[in-house]
């Protein structure tokens, strides 16, 4: 909608506000307190007894309020509306999900609404409301107003925006390459962030880098820059695996960069993408080109596709909620396919065209679908099933492949045999929440997938979302989610072909976010790879961390077989299975660091004619407490536990067998952790408590480990539960 004059005062009119700024467009500090405002002043059409003015906004998962109220006047998210006329006024709708984009609606029960009349409406009028943590390009409000009260309803033909914007700078985001030639120039990637880990804070000034304390380069980053600078012309001159430091010319921000493996000749990289991400097409956050700007240059990935959803048939419109106008999926598809022709530049930044497969019998049908193409101008492949879809993906020899999503629980048999042939790749981590307990259900059945970490992104922030408000540990204000998750590929060139074959080849591995350097071999051969055995099964891995590795745990088929504490940043290991099992079983290696960063790799199958034919008393894969309590727990924090669950609309009782473990930090912030039974079902339960923000933050997983059990978060009947000893361990 094409904005008009507003110097006219006889006409409609709507103004946004937050925090004392108020106007036709406003900027928010993420995070921030504040009251939001709409302003409509009536023109020259009444507003008749009846009639009713409905506000929306276009951008789904940030809503004004994750449960706004009208009950009681002193909590989070309260609702009023008021006029300086003469009509009476009642809210007959306020939005009971985040996904409902028409958030509220004023209905006049007396009287009438004329000319210049105001209509105020406040959301957050009595505890002020948080600003969403995660920047934003820009949120459009419209107002449409049923004049007479007869369901005609006419749109304001343009709209106010409000922006999210970094907060000041906190801290430096280093990203590097993984794998580089010796003596090859490299460029390192520089964000300024702030304190909730935007890229973009408004730093400008002088910025240094070293290796070891000894400077390499420096760097200017001018107003332009918006933060963000990319530092040349890098190189190392000796082989081994190195970690670079960044700070500011005054010491005030600093960061270190992910590790990088320096080697002679390197035959293959390895590479970080996203192939699993939304748009504001159907019900996410920002445009097209803002997702693939921020995947490109903000996050730093190398590969990305933007698989927005698809419910229907071609010709159906895409079903975008209740936002309008409705899209026709034929137009989206057109943007898809030009968006990922703009963008894509081979050993630079690979783009792949592709949607969610997202149909609406999902409860009777294998779960969804992340469908991806190799080739920018493809028609759309799509049938009303999944069967159907993966049939039609089957016949494309190869132009055409299918990842599994892991938000749901799937039907398996609706895969149908031999999938793997068109679906290579299996998520094990999205932004809903860590997934292993999916990976075994497949692993289970037979089949041979490649894991993958692919966010699920529906907040704009593709590669890097850190506090995407997507929980799985379900409070009537949605609580937050895990980080973003990323997918490392090795591959020889940074091509479409190169991550194609790499998924098909099972030459991944998944991690939540942190890049970090693992490498497997069972038997000599490299993880994804189907090994046979004379009897003896030998693994090797390598770590390297971007935190303290705390754990690496080896899987075999359904049991924890093995476990290292290494405590230090790099990790290598040697292990050879006692009593390997005959037949074919699989092994994969889970990584736990101690800033709450996960990596998994992809299963290797291995065969061995002659072996054990039962597991024995070993753990189950999923029997983890961790981690362990500090021998100082800390200053007691259950007041303001019970305050936070207030705020995200929670009864306190449902916590009230958690004990508190510890404060932890993680690349979010300090957080102390609570662990116990849930007090709705019973089910293990633990609570991060981010205590150092403007507003609390929950984020609630089911199980005593954060790597994810049960399908949708688990219920004590999926799977046995451990019982930790002492108090919750």
């Amino acid at each position: 909608m094409g904005e008009l004059p507003r110097d006219d005062r006889y006409q409609e009119d709507l103004t946004v506000g937050f925090g004392g700024d108020e106007g036709y467009s406003i900027e928010v500090e993420a995070g921030s307190l504040g009251t939001w405002i709409f302003r409509y002043r009536c023109g020259d059409q009444p507003v008749r007894d009846g009639g009713a003015i409905s506000f929306w906004n276009d951008q789904t998962n940030v809503p004004c309020a994750y449960l706004p109220q009208t009950d009681d006047p002193g909590g989070w998210d309260y609702v009023t509306v008021e006029t300086d006329g003469d009509a009476e006024l009642e809210l007959v709708h306020l939005a009971r999900t985040y996904k409902d984009n028409r958030f509220c609606e004023v209905r006049v029960v007396r009287g009438e609404l004329r000319h210049a009349d105001e209509v105020v409406l406040r959301v957050g009028a009595g505890q002020p409301t948080a600003a969403p943590a995660y920047s934003i390009e820009r949120i459009n409000y419209y107002a449409a107003v049923d004049h007479a009260g007869d369901g005609t309803w006419t749109y304001l033909p343009y709209c106010v925006t409000a922006s999210i914007v970094p907060s000041p700078p906190a801290k430096l985001g280093v990203t590097a390459p993984s794998v580089v030639g010796l003596d090859e120039s490299f460029a390192l990637h520089v964000r300024a962030e702030d304190e909730n880990s935007n890229p973009g804070a408004a730093f400008v000034g002088d910025l240094r880098v070293s290796l070891d304390g000894v400077e390499l380069a420096s760097a200017s980053v001018a107003e332009d820059d918006a933060g963000i600078v990319e530092v040349e012309g890098l190189h190392f001159d000796r082989l081994g695996v190195h970690r670079l430091t960044v700070t500011s010319g005054d010491g005030s921000l600093s960061g270190t960069s992910n590790p990088t493996r320096c080697q002679v000749e390197p035959g293959e990289r390895v590479y970080w993408g996203d192939m699993h991400c939304h748009a504001d097409y159907a019900d996410a956050t920002g445009t097209a080109e803002w997702n693939h700007d921020y995947a490109r240059n903000k996050a730093r990935l190398d590969f990305y596709s933007l698989t927005d959803h698809i419910y229907s048939t071609p010709g159906w419109a895409t079903g975008a909620f209740n936002r309008p106008p409705v899209l026709d999926v034929r137009k989206m598809w057109e943007e898809l396919q030009r968006t990922a022709r703009d963008w894509h530049e081979p050993g630079r930044f690979v783009t792949f065209l592709g949607y969610e497969r997202t149909p609406w019998d999902r409860r009777r049908a294998a779960g969804d679908l992340t469908v991806w193409f190799m080739d920018d101008d493809a028609d759309l492949v799509i049938e009303d099933t999944i069967a159907g879809t993966i049939e039609a993906v089957r016949a494309t020899n190869g132009r055409v492949f299918i990842g599994s999503h892991a938000a749901q629980r799937s039907d398996w048999q609706r895969y149908g045999p031999g999938v793997e042939d068109v679906m290579p790749t299996i998520e094990i981590s999205a932004m809903h929440q860590h997934a292993e307990w999916y990976v075994f259900e497949g692993l289970q059945r037979g089949y041979k997938f490649a894991s993958v970490g692919m966010a699920d992104e529906h907040a704009g922030h593709p590669g890097y979302d850190v506090w995407p408000r997507f929980g799985q540990g379900q409070t009537p204000r949605r609580p937050f989610a895990v980080r973003s998750a990323l997918t490392a590929v090795f591959a020889p060139e940074l091509t479409r072909e190169g991550v194609r074959d790499a998924f098909f080849g099972r030459r991944t591995y998944a991690t939540t976010g942190d890049r970090i350097l693992l490498d497997v071999e069972v038997n000599g051969e490299p993880a994804g790879s189907e090994v046979s055995s004379d009897g003896s099964v030998d693994l090797r891995v390598a770590v390297h961390g971007t935190a303290a590795i705390e754990r690496v745990d080896i899987i075999r088929g359904d049991r924890l077989v093995h476990t290292e504490l290494p405590g230090s940043l790099d990790a290598s290991l040697a292990w050879s299975d006692p009593a390997p099992l005959a037949g074919e079983t699989w092994y994969y290696v889970r990584v736990t660091q101690a800033n709450g960063g996960f990596a998994w790799s992809t299963p290797t199958w291995v065969t061995t004619a002659d072996g054990a034919t039962d597991a024995g008393d070993l753990p189950l894969w999923c029997d983890v407490i961790w981690p362990p309590a500090p021998a100082d727990r800390g200053p007691d924090a259950r007041a303001a536990l019970e305050h936070a669950a207030r705020v995200f609309g929670e009864d306190p009782a449902r916590f009230a067998a958690c004990v508190q473990i510890g404060r932890f930090e993680d690349y979010r912030g300090s957080y102390v952790l609570f662990r116990g039974r849930d007090g709705r079902d019973g089910a293990p339960l633990h609570v991060h408590l981010y205590d150092g923000f403007p507003a609390p933050r929950l984020y609630i997983s089911r199980g005593w480990a954060d790597f994810g059990w049960g399908p949708n978060g688990g219920s004590r009947e999926e799977l046995p539960w451990p019982e930790p000893t002492g108090e919750w361990a």
